[in-house]
């Protein structure tokens, strides 16, 4: 009797393990279908992304969108934390972007709105840092905001340094609507034929090699600046094999995303 309860005991667990498993993978496929898997044609620029979550789930979040006929929005987005909870809070940033997002040029007012709509019920201890810029894909002009995120990385086609875009406001979720909005700063930068936008999340610049040593924005920034001029899908080919061999031997703990736009 001991035997015979202790194999049916066991065939339950792994039949539970089984539906959880499913399940897991239905929600990885939701996910996937909530992220773009091709970008839309657009003059004068071409956009590209590496995208690597740690689990199942995954908290990055990356997106193209449409603001109005002349105007593409970019969204790069990390949200804390990890699995099922990190996944719905992407989720939900996502909705409220592609809500508020058509029509209104200014990323700061867009930013403000969406903090105001998922700032209340935002669980404690989480929030959303998040790089949101619009192009004029007549002048390329881009406005762009900074919450709480990594900056955007832009290498112009003539070398030099790389410019920083974005003084950093607060997360999204973190604070209510006065103090978050008093934060958030807006840039502009005009994009000039060759020059590459980088926007990533902290797996990227904070992946560890071996040693504890962090790949870093300057790692991130010569390895895109030495094949600047290659198609972007070989870029990030290139990127992620440079980026996997500096990480050999360690342990991922974290989503990464990088998308890329360049000006032709």
């Amino acid at each position: 009797g001991l035997i015979t309860d202790i194999t049916e005991r066991k065939a339950a667990e792994a039949r539970a393990r089984e539906v959880q498993e499913r399940e897991l993978e239905l929600a990885r496929d939701v996910q996937q279908h909530l992220l773009p898997s091709r970008f839309p044609a657009l003059p004068g620029i071409d956009v590209e992304v590496l995208s690597q979550p740690s689990l199942q789930l995954g908290g990055d979040y990356y997106d193209v969108l449409r603001v109005d006929e002349r105007h593409q929005g970019f969204v790069i987005a990390d949200v804390s934390g990890k699995g099922a909870p990190a996944a719905l809070m992407m989720a939900s940033c996502r909705a409220s972007l592609r809500l508020l997002a058509p029509g209104e040029l200014s990323p700061g007012a867009v930013l403000r709105r969406v903090n105001r709509a998922i700032q209340p019920d935002m669980p404690p201890g989480m929030y959303i840092t998040l790089f949101y810029g619009i192009l004029n894909l007549d002048t390329l002009a881009l406005r762009f905001c900074r919450a709480g995120h990594e900056a955007g990385l832009l290498l112009r086609a003539g070398g030099g340094a790389p410019v920083l875009l974005g003084d950093g406001g607060m997360a999204l979720g973190m604070a209510p609507d006065e103090l978050f909005d008093a934060t958030l700063d807006e840039g502009r930068v005009v994009l000039e034929p060759g020059d590459l936008l980088a926007l990533y999340t902290d797996g990227i610049n904070e992946a560890c090699n071996a040693s504890g040593e962090e790949f870093g924005r300057d790692r991130l920034a010569d390895a895109l600046r030495r094949h600047q001029k290659e198609p972007l899908a070989d870029i990030l080919r290139r990127f992620d094999r440079y980026l996997r061999q500096f990480c050999t031997l360690a342990p991922r703990h974290d989503d990464r995303a990088l998308l890329v736009v360049r000006a032709r």
